[in-house]
């Protein structure tokens, strides 16, 4: 008899267990009422346009294995981005395709700074057939020697005296950047009273930006909206400014997937239970 009844709950675990276990896998079981996120929202590709407030992004990328760790980005070009360098006192600067010192005077109400060339000894004196292309030092002096009578001349009375240019506040200055690229710069501010006197250059450029998103991630574009990312399918994202839709579905879905989470526990302790029973029922009886 208490075999008979262990048989007959064995039997109702299993197809308690059997049940869950098809109902949570069978595609037209719980996979079919699997909650889906649904906005009234474009979608958009990979390299498509998206025009906000007379801003224009493009979808430059999406990647993703799957929708829900989807990712994308966003880039904007920004054609009157501003960039600024400073000349400080003492500093050497291209001007020219010379090499220039850049001299400002430490007083207040300074708006001016000057370039003094940079004399190149060596090639001034490969240039000129009187002297020793090398100077020599004597009692502490560098000398240049002509070569006729080997008569020695001090070097600063040997050369030239440099040229000198001045530049002012709002003045186009063509400064050469870092990697030598020549940009017609304004000479924004010049200041002098300060422990380093220095020049602030401002010119226009474009700038390359970018927007990352990610699924459920906030965004704000050019019109100041914060918008909700959403990719549906792992090739199209949406943008969508109905934040509480996009929350209230997610939230269905968390809910869904808590509850298959327990259709798949009612299938692993039924089946043990099942067992369990059976293995107990006929365990040997002592007389």
């Amino acid at each position: 008899m208490q075999r008979r009844a262990a048989a007959l709950y064995f039997a109702l675990f299993l197809v308690i267990g059997a049940g869950s276990y098809a109902y949570v896998t069978m595609d037209s079981g719980a996979n079919a009422q699997q909650p889906t996120i649904t906005l009234n929202a474009q979608e958009y590709s990979q390299n498509d346009p998206i025009t906000v407030d007379g801003r224009t992004y493009i979808v430059s990328e999406i990647s993703a294995e799957n929708a829900s760790d989807a990712e994308g980005t966003l880039t904007w070009t920004n054609q009157s981005a501003q960039e600024s360098a400073t000349l400080e006192n003492g500093s050497e600067t291209t001007y020219q395709n010379e090499t220039w010192q850049v001299q400002i005077a430490n007083t207040s109400d300074v708006s001016q700074f000057a370039l003094q060339e940079n004399l190149n000894v060596s090639a001034i004196l490969a240039s000129d057939d009187r002297v020793d292309n090398q100077t020599v030092t004597r009692n502490g002096q560098e000398q240049v020697v002509f070569t006729s009578n080997d008569t020695l001349v001090p070097l600063n009375e040997y050369l030239r005296e440099p040229q000198t240019v001045t530049f002012s506040e709002g003045q186009t200055y063509n400064y050469t950047t870092e990697d030598g690229t020549v940009q017609p710069a304004t000479i924004d501010t010049v200041t002098g009273n300060v422990s380093t006197p220095s020049a602030t250059l401002v010119w226009e450029t474009t700038q390359e930006n970018t927007v990352q998103l990610a699924e459920g991630a906030n965004v704000t574009l050019a019109d100041g909206q914060t918008r909700v990312v959403h990719f549906p399918d792992g090739e199209t994202v949406q943008l969508s400014t109905n934040y509480g839709a996009y929350q209230e579905q997610v939230e269905k879905q968390d809910y869904f997937d808590e509850r298959k989470k327990g259709l798949w526990g009612v299938s692993v302790i039924s089946f043990l239970a099942a067992i369990i029973l059976l293995a107990t029922a006929y365990l040997p009886v002592k007389d």
